[in-house]
């Protein structure tokens, strides 16, 4: 289990009601109207441009996508989130690992299950 420190909880505690009010300002979207801008004239910075719903955020559904503040490829991992009478819940995160400090998981090697052919005596 990890643990949050009093300074980052009091962080979160503050930060949490100001990011949710932002979106609810901006009809939803967490990013703040300049990055928004960039988004929208810059084909490279999202997957579709059929709606405005792709510039709403900074990572969330921007998997392989540049970070609007480093440039890092956007990343999604699978956490688990409880496990209840056996059966696993979880849910699809997103995030940038240089801006958040986070290490990707390597994706493990596939094993090589070649057979080696012996001659028949």
């Amino acid at each position: 289990m990890s643990t949050i420190s009093a300074d980052d909880l009091r962080c979160l505690c503050d930060t949490i009601p100001k990011v949710a009010a932002q979106a609810y300002r901006q009809e939803g979207a967490t990013v703040d109207e300049e990055s928004r801008q960039r988004m929208r004239d810059d084909d490279s910075l999202v997957y579709s441009r059929v709606s405005d719903w792709g510039t709403r955020h900074y990572t969330f559904r921007r998997t392989n996508l540049p970070c609007l503040r480093c440039g890092d490829k956007i990343r999604q991992k699978r956490q688990v989130t409880r496990v209840l009478d056996d059966e696993e819940k979880s849910r699809i995160i997103y995030f940038c690992p240089t801006c958040q400090s986070v290490a990707p998981e390597e994706k493990p090697k596939k094993s090589s299950t070649r057979k080696v052919k012996t001659a028949d005596k």
